[in-house]
C-alpha cells in the first residue's frame, strides 16, 4: 500500500512539471502584482521547503494566489520541481486559498524529498503561468 501512496505522489509532481513546462513564455512577478516573498526557507530537518508571501495588493495577488493554480518549486541547475503535498485527511499543504487580506502572511509547503534543496540554492516559484525567479533557500 506503501508503494501505491508513493507512486501516486511521484506521478502528481511529474504532472504539475511537466504542466509548469507547457506555459510558453511565463509571465514574472513583480512587487506590482501584490506579492512579495518574504521567505524560503528549509523545515521539518530539511525535508520541507517553507514559503512565506505577504499581500500588499488582494485584487492583484488574487490572479497568481488565487484560481487553483498548482504552486511549483523548480531548482536552478537541475530544472527538478518540487510539489506541494496533499495528505488525505488535511489537503494541500498551503494557506494561500480562500479570500485574499492586505498585510496578512501565507505560507506554502513543498516536499523536499533526499532533501534535494539545500541552503543557498536558487529556486524559481512557479503558480500556473505566473513565475518569481531567483529565490534564495535560506538554512
Amino acid at each position: 500500500m506503501k508503494r501505491i501512496a508513493v507512486a501516486g505522489l511521484a506521478f502528481i509532481a511529474s504532472v504539475g512539471a511537466a504542466w509548469a513546462e507547457s506555459v510558453d513564455e511565463p509571465v514574472i512577478c513583480t512587487a506590482d502584482d501584490g506579492i512579495e516573498v518574504v521567505a524560503v526557507r528549509l523545515t521539518a530537518a530539511g525535508t520541507m521547503v517553507d514559503l512565506r508571501l505577504t499581500v500588499s495588493d488582494p485584487e492583484r495577488a488574487a490572479r497568481v494566489l488565487g484560481g487553483g493554480l498548482t504552486p511549483l518549486l523548480r531548482m536552478k541547475g537541475s530544472g527538478k520541481a518540487l510539489a506541494v503535498p496533499a495528505p488525505a485527511k488535511i489537503g494541500p499543504l498551503k494557506a494561500t486559498s480562500g479570500k485574499l487580506e492586505r498585510g496578512r502572511s501565507y505560507f506554502v509547503l513543498f516536499g523536499n524529498p533526499g532533501r534535494m534543496v539545500r541552503p543557498g540554492q536558487k529556486v524559481d516559484l512557479r503558480f500556473g503561468p505566473y513565475l518569481i525567479p531567483d529565490l534564495t533557500v535560506e538554512g
